[in-house]
């Protein structure tokens, strides 16, 4: 929590006195500040494409892969969960609340030497629930470390196993975003009216740039991943094997001169036998 508190305050929000600075013990004030951190930074949307969603859903992190390797695409990135996202997050029994995750902001920054990655998950709340925020900070000492030992650390808490769970799910489902968004052979759309309007603000006139400020207020970037469809399906071709999705994994993989480079890959998960779906008795 001291953590978040030192990000917050540190945003230019505090700075020019958009808000005043919030209590220590405030933390609905706290993590109401999110999305105007979202909006003061370089940010983009996040969205998904639902055959992505199940596919990282159904893919788990290499050991190998260093936590430098985790590079969100702005300072204040916004992910939208669909419906495959939302299902494949542990929910603990005892928490309704937890059915109802609408997605998360994840924001980078620099906090003495170290780098931080606060992810704030946000849920759709009634009257009935008051919890309608969480937050988890994952603060990187060694750039060289794994990044699901940093990941562990952030979540070496006894305590309410079912909510570590929870949470630790999101947190790699974030970073397995992240880390597809940055594959050469990643699958994107991306719509950029927000970057396109501070750009034009130093080609037009004092007058219209008043105008365009005021329109990029409500502007933001978009970017859109993955297939549109899932990958084709692999056959046995010794001995019966029932049809069940094969496990994908991100990983890291020797390239360049005498291999002596290593790049993130991502192996996306299979449908073995699928041929033997048509083979099922129907109800």
């Amino acid at each position: 929590m001291e953590a978040m508190e030192e990000t917050i305050c540190a945003d230019p929000i505090w700075k020019d006195g958009t808000l005043l600075r919030p209590a220590a013990t405030d933390t609905l004030a706290m993590f109401a500040t999110a999305p105007l951190m979202f909006w003061r930074r370089p940010h983009v949307l996040i969205e998904l494409t639902p055959s992505l969603a199940h596919l990282l859903a159904d893919s788990d992190l290499g050991g190998d892969i260093p936590v430098d390797q985790l590079r969100p695409p702005m300072p204040a990135c916004y992910i939208l969960f669909g419906e495959a996202m939302k299902q494949a997050i542990a929910t603990p029994s005892e928490a309704s609340v937890f059915n109802r995750i609408e997605g998360a902001y994840v924001f980078e920054s620099k906090r003495d030497n170290r780098r931080a990655i606060s992810v704030v998950a946000i849920y759709k709340i009634d009257v009935a629930v008051k919890l309608g925020v969480g937050f988890i900070e994952l603060m990187i000492d060694d750039e060289k470390m794994p990044l699901n030992e940093v990941i562990r650390r952030a979540f070496d808490h006894p305590d309410k196993p079912g909510y570590l769970k929870h949470y630790d799910t999101i947190v790699q489902l974030c970073c397995k975003v992240f880390l597809y968004g940055n594959l050469e052979q990643a699958r994107r759309i991306e719509e950029s009216p927000f970057t396109d309007a501070i750009k034009q603000l130093d080609r037009v006139g004092p007058k219209k740039a008043s105008k365009l400020r005021r329109q990029v207020e409500r502007l933001y970037d978009r970017v859109l991943l993955g297939p549109l469809a899932l990958p084709g399906h692999a056959q046995r071709q010794h001995g019966e094997t029932a049809t069940h999705w094969r496990r994908g994994h991100f990983r890291m993989q020797p390239h360049g001169p005498q291999m002596s480079l290593r790049k993130v890959i991502f192996i996306a998960p299979v449908l073995v036998r699928a041929d033997r779906l048509h083979a099922l008795p129907t109800q």
